[in-house]
């Protein structure tokens, strides 16, 4: 299995975060499945079969590991869109995706209408890459404007990994904890809290993959945790799982750029 991420669009660079790839290669064993991994994004994707025809969906953002069956010689390709503004990417509440993952076709119907429009039923996989720029030149071209003080604090708490204290972030874009809640649900499906919680989950799961830290109490600290069994709570109510079956899933996946 293969994942890599590309940059968007600079045109879209305010709405979308990432492009991604994953390849499904050499899948084996009884009913395979994948782990996404949540960051508190919500994705936009196409499912690929290995004979052409392809299938759009989503996954919002949701507090849990999404998991998704597996096909061998199958591509899932994404829109990640960037959290603090997919409520003005999509012009709808991010609060109704929360949790959700399903095909495209579940979605509010005038977005289902005007996003299909730039899908086609079959693609070759070197025109994946293509078409996802596509989505995300669409996106750009139908948002509305960006809330810039819930911009501001998702980016300032992706910036930190989810480690810096909440209180002191909020109260620098002028909002009261009550506003932003409310603003920042609207805009990402989750409070700043469960945002940063995740991202937090996120930088352990880098700090792992990436091998920079010899230990997981070494990952644990980087990653913000007051300890390894702090760390270990959040993998186990995340994943299902304890950090090291997690860490085994992630290390059958071959990373390319992660950004």
């Amino acid at each position: 299995m293969k994942y890599r991420e590309l940059p968007p669009p600079v045109e879209a660079a305010p709405y979308v975060e990432s492009l991604w790839l994953f390849e499904a290669e050499d899948v084996f064993g009884d009913a395979p499945s994948h782990v996404i991994v949540p960051d508190g994004a919500l994705s936009l994707s196409l499912f690929r079969l290995p004979d052409g025809p392809i299938f759009p969906s989503f996954a919002g953002p949701a507090l849990q590991a999404h998991k998704v069956p597996l096909m061998a010689g199958a591509i899932y390709a994404g829109v990640r869109l960037r959290p603090g503004t997919a409520g003005s990417s999509l012009r709808e509440d991010v609060s109704r995706w929360r949790g959700a993952i399903g095909p495209l076709q579940d979605a509010p119907p005038a977005l289902l209408t005007r996003l299909a429009a730039t899908l086609p039923r079959v693609a070759t996989p070197d025109e994946l890459p293509g078409l996802l720029d596509a989505l995300t030149r669409n996106i750009a071209a139908h948002a509305a404007p960006v809330d810039g003080p819930v911009r501001d604090l998702a980016g300032a708490i992706m910036q930190g990994g989810g480690r810096d204290p909440l209180g002191p972030l909020v109260a620098r874009t002028g909002l009261s904890e009550r506003h932003m809640r409310r603003r920042f649900a609207f805009q990402c499906g989750l409070s700043p809290k469960e945002f940063a919680r995740l991202r937090r989950v996120r930088t352990a799961c880098v700090e792992i993959v990436a091998g920079r830290r010899s230990t997981y109490a070494e990952a644990s600290a980087e990653a913000g945790y007051a300890d390894q069994a702090h760390m270990s709570r959040d993998f186990q109510s995340v994943f299902g799982n304890s950090v090291s079956l997690v860490q085994q899933y992630l290390d059958s996946i071959e990373h390319g750029a992660l950004l």
